[in-house]
């Protein structure tokens, strides 16, 4: 009985992602091309060990002569796992500057912006599954069944303003 206690265990054990092997500093870069329109994500999400966590988004934009470099939304809340469900609210959205902006008005350069971080604000609660974590690498699956791959980071390039 013993034996067979033993192995339920570590089946469940086998199954449940560790809380360590989260926390930490992830990057993720998605690049994408719509009607001529190429976009580039680069994301940077702060898993703390008190269960708040920060992301930043840099957003560049361009289509022929237009372009938006590093448009940065952030935002923060709390997470939490269980088992192999990464659950993430946002809590608060930002989105302070654009590194630099050429061949697009203030209006259309605000509407990108109202566009991203809605992203957020529609869907202030974030349901994954951890599909995959490594010491270096982390993937997870969103409601969409789309697939996010992250790299640990060694030294943010995101922290700079």
């Amino acid at each position: 009985m013993k034996i067979l206690m033993f192995l339920i265990i570590c089946i469940f054990e086998l199954n449940a992602v560790n809380l360590d092997e989260v926390v930490g500093e992830w990057e993720a870069t998605t690049h994408s091309v719509t009607l001529g329109t190429k976009t580039v994500e680069k994301e940077s999400l702060h898993l703390n060990a008190d269960r708040t966590f920060s992301i930043v988004l840099l957003v560049s934009i361009a289509k022929d002569d237009s372009f938006v470099k590093d448009l940065r939304i952030e935002a923060s809340g709390i997470w939490k796992v269980w088992e192999e469900t990464l659950v993430v609210v946002v809590r608060k959205v930002n989105v302070p500057v654009a590194r630099e902006v050429y061949g697009v008005t203030a209006t259309s350069l605000k509407q990108v912006a109202k566009t991203f971080r809605q992203t957020f604000k529609n869907e202030p609660i974030r349901i994954s599954i951890i599909e995959d974590v490594t010491t270096n690498g982390l993937i997870l699956i969103n409601e969409k069944k789309q697939k996010s791959t992250y790299t640990r980071a060694n030294v943010s390039l995101f922290a700079l303003k």
